[in-house]
């Protein structure tokens, strides 16, 4: 935002000093360099655990926040933003980590789509290899705190989680 401020500024002052000011911002900003320490900063310095370094628990928990769902006619196209989170919530369940898979219900209030995302992911991982049973998915979420509330509603507070998530989800 501040880079297009700067940019409209030096077009309505003529001055050019403003633009280059705001194309070297963006520069800087847009550098893995940057970037990488930013989130570094932002993020902590949490690292994904191995498995075998995970106890057990009653159920693995996967938040929401990776696909995209976009339906046309009757026919629904999925697209992944991040694919490790599903992925490693089966990693640990077919790990033998929990007894339960447990996948939110994300989906959006404008979001006409009929399938949630964990709708969605539920679907893909009975084709990996996992039963229906083991498999919950919470009522429609539109946020992380969202998502807290129906994991609870769904698993007593005195069962023990895998949370399976990504840095920026605070």
């Amino acid at each position: 935002m501040m880079v297009i401020i700067l940019i409209i500024m030096g077009l309505i002052k003529n001055k050019k000093k403003l633009i280059y000011i705001a194309i070297a911002l963006l520069y800087t900003i847009s550098t893995p360099i940057f970037s990488n320490n930013f989130f570094k900063l932002v993020e902590g310095s949490e690292y994904r655990k191995t498995i075998s370094a995970i106890d057990s628990a009653d159920a693995i928990v996967v938040l929401r926040g990776m696909l995209s769902i976009n339906e046309v006619g009757d026919s629904t196209y999925i697209e992944w933003g991040d694919p490790d989170r599903f992925f490693g919530g089966l990693a640990l369940f077919k790990a033998g980590k929990a007894q339960k898979l447990v996948f939110t219900g994300g989906k959006m209030p404008w979001d006409k789509v009929k399938k949630t995302e964990g709708a969605v992911l539920k679907e893909y991982a009975i084709s990996n290899g996992i039963t229906s049973e083991k498999i919950l998915v919470t009522k429609d979420v539109e946020n992380t705190a969202d998502e807290a509330v129906a994991v609870k509603e769904l698993i007593s507070t005195s069962k023990r989680i895998i949370l399976v998530t990504f840095d920026c989800h605070f």
